[in-house]
């Protein structure tokens, strides 16, 4: 009795901070956002001022191991103390093959991780227990600046939990989300959104995961809430399209804005496990190491080949056929890669022109081998704001991802859901982004 008591007090608490706090909210997303699109404005994305800014930024004491399947407890812990791992941490995930390990001050990283992967090799990368990839640890920042505002960091998500999961699951990888807007009440059915956690979680009702701070309060305390804007814009659309699903926030991100190697990849093995697709407005550029191409992640999109991933293409400006762009620049089916388009293609298409005169924005990365789709990323609107990045264009194929399944079945092959996507897509004339192409050259747009 107690804890429903508790729960009650809670859920009046939430609704009326909503009510009342929503304006200083705004205030401060309003105030945050000011500052980033002036100082877009002065050029900090310029790839001609340098590498991007996002570039992976490595751990001297770290690495991330991921072991072959069926590797026992005491083969983990034998290797742990043959290769003097002086602490470690497992990821927040089900199967337990993916591990951080950490050495003492003064090891020599680099050197540390080619022993390491020279005596897999020995061992046969297919046979027996052991170690099946070894990935440097690196940090990477979200394509935007941050700074922290403060705010309430103890939400309670169960207002929003569906009783049951039914229809389309979509994990979003990102900063978390932050259910005090008032957007998300103005939504209508359904009001309850987000996944039910299934078991091994005793309480049965949390939704998502924290890796940053290793809990089940996917708060998004980013001052941009950046990942409460991706979250919300497909939530948006699939309203419109009066499609069942539930939102599974996977906080990989902190407030800074900045994500861990390891905590991307532990979201996306936990999302794996229970999403149909999953959505990804982060990344990082190739650094020319060649340390991406074979690596856990890798193997995650090889090993979930039923799951499909959304993914921003970045917003330097640049080739990504020749800087490459991770997760949006692996080459698997099922990763859509999604460029941004200005907002023109919507006018346009709703008057009934066959082809879209859609143009790339002008931050928006591209690849006519290593992008797919355009959609709308530029002046998305979220409150009195109008949003640049590709960030906010890749979850409107997400949702356009979720309305394939919906209406064909979530059973579709990555190589099926790209053939209803070509068919659903505008196709934009040769004559427009004649240097900034994508693969299919075509830019998706729903009703929101």
């Amino acid at each position: 009795m107690k804890n429903i008591q508790k729960l009650i007090i809670l859920s009046t608490l939430f609704l009326i901070f909503s009510c009342n706090n929503d304006d200083l909210l705004v205030k401060s997303f309003n105030d945050f956002n000011s500052n980033v699109q002036e100082k877009r404005r002065g050029g900090k994305e310029d790839p001609k001022q340098g590498p991007p800014k996002n570039m992976p930024k490595y751990s001297d004491t770290e690495l991330v191991i991921q072991y072959k399947d069926g590797t026992t407890a005491a083969t983990k812990d034998t290797l742990r103390n043959y290769y003097n791992v002086l602490n470690y941490e497992v990821c927040h995930c089900e199967s337990g093959t993916i591990e951080k390990w950490m050495f003492a001050n003064g090891v020599q990283i680099e050197p540390k991780k080619e022993i390491i992967e020279d005596d897999a090799d020995e061992d046969g990368e297919l046979s027996g227990e052991g170690i099946l990839e070894v990935d440097l640890e690196f940090s990477f920042d979200i394509e935007t600046e941050s700074s922290h505002i403060g705010g309430i960091e103890d939400i309670s998500y169960l207002p929003y939990i569906k009783g049951g999961n039914t229809g389309v699951t979509i994990a979003v990888l990102d900063t978390g989300l932050d259910l005090r807007f008032s957007v998300f009440n103005e939504l209508g059915i359904p009001h309850e959104f987000l996944y039910k956690e299934i078991a091994p979680f005793v309480d049965n009702e949390a939704s998502g995961w924290d890796f940053v701070n290793k809990d089940h309060n996917a708060y998004d305390d980013h001052p941009g809430k950046h990942g409460t804007i991706v979250t919300y814009r497909i939530h948006k659309i699939l309203n419109a399209l009066n499609i069942d699903h539930q939102i599974m926030p996977m906080k990989v991100s902190s407030f800074k804005g900045k994500s861990s190697y390891f905590n991307f990849v532990c979201g996306t093995l936990n999302a794996a496990e229970k999403a149909d697709i999953i959505q990804m407005s982060l990344g990082w550029y190739d650094d020319g190491s060649g340390e991406f191409i074979d690596s856990i992640m890798a193997n995650l999109l090889e090993t979930y080949e039923d799951v499909i991933f959304t993914t921003s293409a970045g917003n330097n400006g640049t080739d990504n056929d020749s800087r490459r762009h991770y997760p949006s620049s692996y080459d698997y089916p099922n990763v859509i890669a999604v460029a941004a388009a200005n907002e023109y293609a919507i006018s346009l298409a709703n008057e009934g022109y066959e082809h879209a005169a859609a143009d790339i924005a002008t931050f928006s990365n591209y690849g006519e081998n290593s992008v797919d789709f355009f959609a709308v990323g530029e002046k998305v609107p979220f409150y009195d704001n109008e949003l640049d990045g590709t960030s906010f264009a890749a979850p409107v194929l997400a949702a356009a991802v979720a309305k394939i399944m919906n209406s064909s079945g979530s059973s579709l092959t990555a190589e099926a859901t790209r053939m209803y996507l070509d068919n659903m897509g505008t196709a934009i004339p040769n004559t427009f982004n004649e240097h900034k192409k994508t693969k299919y050259h075509k830019i998706i747009l729903l009703d929101e």
